[in-house]
């Protein structure tokens, strides 16, 4: 194409040009799939978190809630309580074996997969007053295959037998 002045005009994009182009567009996609990827794997992990929460949180709200219900605590030390039932006929023992909670010597169901028991623990954060319910702080602690953990504590109030037979031990470790 020639111009009135008799210049010859070219169209079209120049090497220079081209190669700006192409490498901000590649840095574009790179930024914008980092920040993807970014974002996918804090919402992963905020979600397993979560569940991990969650399961904990169930657990802890059985053994409270036993303590609760039961009539007495007729057995305590640092990783087991024993309970006896509210109506004087059944005992109910929650303990930690190694890396897993036992009722009654049956393992307590986990409903993650590849879910550990890190702690499992009652701390008696009253004195040894005879009379006195015991106030118990209890924490559970799990962790999951890919390290992450979900840790809880609960204060929650234990009745003394009424024949006084309780065992506060001397070898608690607190």
């Amino acid at each position: 194409m020639k111009k009135a002045d008799g210049n010859n005009v070219r169209s079209g994009l120049t090497l220079v040009e081209m190669t700006v182009a192409v490498i901000s567009a590649s840095i574009l996609i790179t930024v914008v799939f980092a920040t993807w990827n970014h974002i996918t794997t804090t919402t992963e992990i905020r979600k397993r978190r979560t569940v991990l929460h969650s399961e904990c949180g169930r657990i802890v709200d059985l053994v409270t809630g036993s303590i609760q219900k039961a009539e007495a605590v007729f057995r305590y030390d640092r990783n087991s309580i024993g309970l006896l039932a509210a109506d004087e006929s059944d005992t109910v023992v929650f303990s930690l074996d190694g890396t897993r909670i036992l009722r009654n010597d049956i393992p307590l169901s986990i409903l993650l997969p590849q879910v550990t028991v890190a702690e499992f623990s009652f701390e008696n954060r009253n004195d040894e007053t005879e009379g006195q319910p015991y106030l118990f702080l209890f924490r559970c602690t799990l962790v999951s295959h890919n390290t992450d953990t979900a840790s809880l504590q609960a204060t929650v109030m234990g009745r003394r037998p009424r024949d006084k037979t309780t065992s506060a031990g001397n070898d608690f470790m607190w």
